[in-house]
């Protein structure tokens, strides 16, 4: 998808300065460590063991204690129960099996039924978790004595409350999920929930024969997948990832990047968080970087599953193992306020053109606080990028007007020297020198304002803040295309109009190019989102306004010049043909 994304810029990109330099109308004239990989997401989900004994685990570390210890409660044996938090912003379920996470709802976000539905489609809110078993945070302990890692999330645990609910004068919340052990020993996951935040505090206590000098560990895995909630989720896949945070740069792998090979955690590395994320949300924890030391992503682009795996010490004292986890949308507020690096999941496309996305989105939401309509939002910003690169306009005017006062001589020059292109290229450049002439100084406008207009194509397209946010009438979603394709027309239409009004001495045979370019623009943006379209429209109707001020202000008061420059260009033309009548 990024990919494709660059190939559509560039292919607009291209075509812009085609239209600039070929047929406009003359103004007158980290060293990344790579991911490791393991196995497929799908088939760690379906491969099931027998899990090694905790309490032998422990009896290994006290001999004759194995014999007198056995589990009390095996997970088999015992019913699942659910326990719901619920909040303003998110509903979480967890199961007693595990202490594990088995929906995710975000009520501030609707669902939207797959594409071709005929309507907005909503179907109550997203739900990230896919249904059935589930992995996120499913927690095994590798232990140095073992061979194969013991699954707490085949545990069975009893929560300390059945339901949570924080509304009103509660805003905070813990759950406990504790699961005992013969001979005084028990393993115990509390989570701290915020009313107002979708992260979530954890805390894992183990025995405390667990902690000690030697290299035992704890792994907390996310997956196998999310679900999409989109009305494209093909679109939605193609930006499935795994995605880590690992010495202050951001690295993302997709499905197609994730090969199937086996890792075992070992070497300390700077790694601050990972998970898994789709187009619009994300499912990461966070662990401190003094306990990291390791991870593993994998996937299945056939099966669209991936999974996240972080590997963390188990501390030489007896006490908890901290960590946290988020389950949310990638919403630049509620990204940029976690402190964790993760706003640079809202940095989109290349490196020169994230700094415009980043600040166009900050713009915009700004707005928006003050503004309900993202239509006037986008009406506004347009307004203002037209105010912003107001001096640079005119700068561009004043040498297209120079170049339209000179235009006479140069075609003076080309006449002349017809037959030797290489001088008709020396006396113009001269031309342009003597008369201090810029040749290119009316594309600065064009070529400044391009980053902005690329960074809007990824903001749009790739930013939850414009998931679902109505403009008006048939727009329901500044984040899709135009389902009717009425505003990709009115764009053409409106460039065409500016087009017409801009000063021209093309030659004829270039004008029907010139014409076909708005009809070229139309067809690519076709399938752009609507926001950019919108917003693309509207510069073209500033710009209209513009040049109406422009053609006032500066070409009335130049016309004369021009005038006289063609006068003078043509009585010099016609100054050798008397001449050599007079010879003759």
């Amino acid at each position: 998808m990024e990919k494709n994304a660059a190939l559509a810029m560039a292919l607009i990109f291209g075509l812009w300065m085609f239209y600039i330099l070929v047929m406009a109308p003359r103004p007158q004239p980290l060293s990344e460590q790579p991911l490791v990989p393991v196995d497929s997401a799908a088939r760690t989900v379906e491969s099931r063991y027998v899990p090694p004994d905790l309490d032998s685990a422990l009896g290994a570390r006290a001999p004759g204690l194995a014999e007198k210890i056995t589990d009390s409660q095996p997970a088999d044996t015992m019913p699942v129960d659910t326990v719901v938090v619920s909040s303003n912003i998110y509903e979480y379920h967890f199961i007693t099996r595990g202490g594990v996470l088995s929906r995710a709802l975000l009520k501030k976000y609707p669902a939207f039924r797959p594409k071709g539905s005929d309507s907005r489609g909503e179907a109550g809110p997203v739900q990230l978790i896919p249904p059935g078993e589930s992995e996120f945070l499913r927690t095994s302990l590798h232990l140095k004595n073992l061979t194969q890692p013991i699954e707490l999330g085949e545990r069975h645990f009893v929560p300390s409350s059945k339901k949570i609910v924080l509304s009103g004068s509660r805003t905070e919340a813990d759950l406990e999920f504790v699961h005992e052990l013969a001979g005084g020993n028990r393993v115990r996951i509390v989570y701290s929930f915020d009313n107002d935040t979708y992260l979530v505090g954890a805390k894992l206590y183990l025995p405390d024969r667990l902690h000690g000098p030697e290299e035992n560990r704890v792994e907390v895995r996310l997956g196998p997948s999310l679900v999409s909630n989109e009305k494209n989720p093909d679109e939605d896949y193609a930006e499935y990832e795994v995605v880590y945070f690992e010495d202050g740069e951001l690295t993302d792998k997709d499905l197609g990047d994730l090969e199937e090979s086996d890792w075992s955690p070992s070497g300390e590395r700077r790694i601050l968080w990972g998970g898994l994320k789709s187009k619009y949300f994300i499912a990461a924890f966070f662990v401190p970087e003094s306990l990291m030391v390791g991870m593993r992503g994998s996937g299945d682009e056939e099966a669209r599953a991936m999974a996240y795996s972080g590997f963390f010490k188990v501390p030489p004292r007896p006490g908890p193992i901290e960590f946290s986890f988020y389950v949310g949308p990638q919403a630049y507020e509620e990204l940029t306020k976690l402190n964790y690096g993760m706003g640079k999941l809202v940095e989109y496309g290349w490196w020169i053109i994230k700094p415009f996305c980043k600040y166009s989105l900050q713009v915009m939401l700004w707005m928006h606080q003050y503004i309900s309509n993202y239509a006037l939002v986008l009406i506004f910003f347009a307004l203002a990028v037209k105010v912003v690169f107001w001096p640079l306009t005119i700068k561009s005017t004043k040498s297209q007007i120079k170049m339209q006062q000179i235009q006479p001589l140069v075609q003076q020059v080309k006449d002349k020297y017809k037959d030797d292109p290489q001088k008709v290229q020396q006396e113009t450049m001269r031309l342009y020198k003597e008369h201090k002439v810029n040749p290119l100084g009316g594309c600065l406008p064009i070529l400044v304002q391009m980053p902005v207009l690329i960074a809007l194509f990824y903001v749009f397209r790739m930013t939850i803040e414009f998931r679902g946010a109505e403009a008006f009438g048939w727009i329901n979603d500044l984040s899709q295309p135009d389902p009717y394709y009425i505003l990709p027309i009115v764009m053409g239409l409106t460039q065409f109009v500016t087009q017409k009004m801009m000063p021209t001495s093309m030659d004829p045979k270039m004008k029907p190019m010139l014409y076909m370019m708005p009809a070229v623009m139309v067809f690519i943006f076709l399938r752009f989102s609507v926001g950019l379209v919108f917003y693309y429209t509207w510069v073209n109707i500033f710009q209209m306004v513009q040049q109406i001020y422009i053609n006032r202000q500066f070409h009335g008061e130049d016309r004369n010049k021009v005038a006289v420059a063609k006068k003078n260009a043509g009585d010099a033309a016609k100054k050798p043909a008397r001449q050599r009548k007079k010879k003759k």
